[in-house]
């Protein structure tokens, strides 16, 4: 019973709360899909009623809203919070004469919102990473591809396996300092690792030196060579 259980050294849950955790990790994990037009269209009238001028210089004669929920998707599939709208809109007006491809603009947003993605990777103020060793570095940055707007790396495939296999390894790692899996990574090779990573080990972490917050140490407990 409960009582035995926690007597031995057992955490003992009630179901409704297993239940609750289990909803709110499925929710969390696939808000991106919940947001679309109709939800962003809502999410700015209501910016723009202090915000108004920020709001007209850029949606939709320099940005769509086509192109703001892309981006606004990129960041929820991450698990990035949009509450901060001001910033959000802010990096795309500071950036857009700069490129107007989704995938590069999402990582300015990111890089603003540094403070957000820190905590969120964060154990009591220490941020356990994997790192790239400066070899494997710049043979990713070598196979970096665009196709169709999107950033990818093309690798070989027995290093592709290699580093899947170490990625997958390390897992253990982090779970002994209760922290999740993070790759650490320069910006520039940040998005086309995320995307490549995805399409054999979905949800890996992967963040840049650019979003890292000053508030935190960095701790590697690996290192990819």
């Amino acid at each position: 019973d409960k009582n035995r259980a926690e007597a031995i050294g057992f955490t003992v849950v009630d179901v409704a709360t297993v239940i609750s955790t289990h909803l709110t990790e499925l929710i969390r994990r696939n808000c991106y899909k919940l947001i679309g037009r109709q939800e962003v269209s809502k999410l700015l009238d209501i910016f723009s009623k202090k915000n108004p001028k920020l709001v007209e210089d850029l949606i939709p004669s320099l940005f769509s809203l086509g192109e703001l929920v892309s981006l606004l998707k990129n960041l929820l599939f991450e698990s990035v919070p949009i509450k901060d709208l001001q910033s959000i809109l802010e990096t795309i007006a500071d950036n857009i004469h700069k490129t107007k491809n989704v995938d590069i603009l999402t990582e300015f947003v990111r890089q603003a919102l540094s403070g957000y993605i820190t905590n969120q990777f964060a154990v009591e103020k220490t941020l356990y990473v994997l790192m790239l060793a400066p070899k494997l570095e710049e043979l990713i940055r070598q196979s970096l591809r665009s196709s169709d707007g999107q950033i990818t790396i093309n690798l070989p495939p027995d290093k592709a396996q290699a580093i899947i296999q170490d990625l997958t390894t390390a897992v253990q790692y982090f779970e002994n300092f209760g922290a999740q899996p993070l790759l650490l990574v320069a910006p520039e090779l940040r998005r086309g690792i995320k995307n490549y990573l995805d399409r054999y080990i979905g949800g890996y972490n992967v963040m840049s030196y650019n979003e890292v917050s000053g508030s935190v140490d960095i701790k590697p407990i690996a290192t990819l060579e």
